[in-house]
């Protein structure tokens, strides 16, 4: 039987992290991101319960909610028309 704390798809989250170690979801963000300012004890219960869930941080997961990226895309009509070439 699978562990219901982990998704169907295999793969745990921060909330599957912070419902481990008992505490929020903003936690597990902070101790990620900002670490020195989550409690010591805190946040090694953190890191304990991510050890033990293989949780992965998906970085890419983390720009979709804002975070910056050097990612810039380009749509245009007609690839071989010179002037959308120039433009790009």
């Amino acid at each position: 039987m699978a562990d219901a704390r982990v998704p169907a798809t295999g793969r745990s989250g921060i909330r599957e992290v912070a419902a481990a170690a008992g505490v929020s979801e903003s936690t597990v963000s902070n101790v990620l991101n900002n670490p020195q300012i989550v409690a010591a004890k805190t946040r090694r219960r953190v890191e304990r319960a991510m050890e033990e869930l293989d949780f992965v941080r998906n970085r890419a997961a983390g720009q979709l909610r804002g975070a910056p990226s050097s990612v810039v895309g380009s749509i245009v009509l007609d690839s071989a028309n010179p002037f959308f070439a120039e433009v790009a």
